[in-house]
C-alpha cells in the first residue's frame, strides 16, 4: 500500500505534504498550477523520491476542473488538450532529470474517464503513447481496458472522500462528500488498506486499492496525512512511517 496526493494546485502546503507521501499528482496548468508552480513541485517531488504523475484536467481553471466538458469538446479537441499538457509536463520533468511515472486525471475528467468510453480511450491512448501508467478507481471495466492496451493500472481509493454504493465518490454538492472529521478519514484509510469501504449509506463495499489519496487542497491535509501514514505503518500496511 502507498499514499498519494494531488499537489501543485496553489492551495496547500505542498512543500510539507510531498515528503509525507509516496506518489504525487502534479497539476499541469489546465485546472490549476502549471508553469513555475508545476516545475517547482516536480523538483521537490524528485528530490523527495516520490513517484511523479501528471494531474491532467479539462482546461477550466475558473471551475477548478470540476465541471464536465465532455459534451463541449470533440474527441480531437480533448486529445489535443491532454497531449499539450503531457508534452509540457514531460518536458519540464526531463529538464530537471525527473522521471514521470503516471497520469491521473483531475476532477470532472477523472469521473468522466470512468463513465465515458470515448474519454477513457483518449486517456488510455495518451498514457500508452507516453509510456505512462494510469491511476483510477476500480469502477466498471477501466482496469480491463487499460491493461488490454498495454498500460499499467494503479487502482486508488480516497481516504478523505465519501463513497456511494456503486463505488463512485459522493458528489461534492453533498454536505458529507468530504470527511471533515480526521478520525473518519483515518478509519477509511484502514478500510481501504483492507480492500473494502463503508459507503455514506452504511453498506460495506469491496474495493481493490493499491494507492490511497489525500487531497492537497484539504485544509487538514498535512495533519491528516501524518496520522494516516503513522497509523497504517503501525498496522503493517506501509513499510515506512513518517
Amino acid at each position: 500500500m502507498e499514499l498519494n496526493a494531488d499537489v501543485g494546485e496553489q492551495c496547500g502546503d505542498d512543500i510539507t505534504l510531498i515528503p509525507l507521501v509516496d506518489r504525487v499528482n502534479i497539476a499541469t496548468g489546465a485546472h490549476a498550477g502549471g508553469g513555475i508552480e508545476m516545475r517547482h513541485k516536480i523538483v521537490i517531488a524528485h528530490h523527495a523520491g516520490c513517484h511523479i504523475g501528471a494531474h491532467i484536467a479539462y482546461n477550466d481553471p475558473s471551475n477548478f476542473g470540476r465541471l464536465s466538458h465532455r459534451r463541449a469538446l470533440t474527441e480531437q479537441q480533448l486529445r489535443t488538450s491532454i497531449r499539450k499538457q503531457l508534452d509540457e509536463f514531460l518536458g519540464a520533468a526531463s529538464k530537471h532529470k525527473a522521471t514521470v511515472d503516471h497520469i491521473k486525471p483531475h476532477g470532472a475528467l477523472y469521473h468522466d474517464m470512468h463513465t465515458d468510453s470515448t474519454i477513457r480511450n483518449v486517456i488510455i491512448t495518451e498514457a500508452r503513447e507516453h509510456n505512462l501508467a494510469l491511476m483510477g478507481m476500480m469502477i466498471g471495466d477501466l482496469e480491463t481496458h487499460t491493461t488490454t492496451h498495454g498500460v499499467r493500472f494503479i487502482p486508488e481509493g480516497f481516504a478523505d472522500r465519501a463513497y456511494t454504493p456503486d463505488g463512485t465518490l459522493l458528489s461534492r454538492d453533498h454536505p458529507d462528500a468530504v470527511h471533515a472529521d480526521p478520525l473518519t478519514a483515518v478509519n477509511q484509510a484502514h478500510e481501504l488498506a483492507r480492500q473494502y469501504v463503508t459507503t455514506h449509506t452504511g453498506e460495506r463495499l469491496n474495493v481493490h486499492v493499491r494507492s490511497i489519496c489525500v487531497h492537497g487542497d484539504n485544509p487538514k491535509a498535512i495533519s491528516l496525512t501524518r496520522r494516516i501514514r503513522t497509523s497504517l505503518h503501525e498496522d503493517g500496511y506501509l513499510t515506512v512511517g513518517a
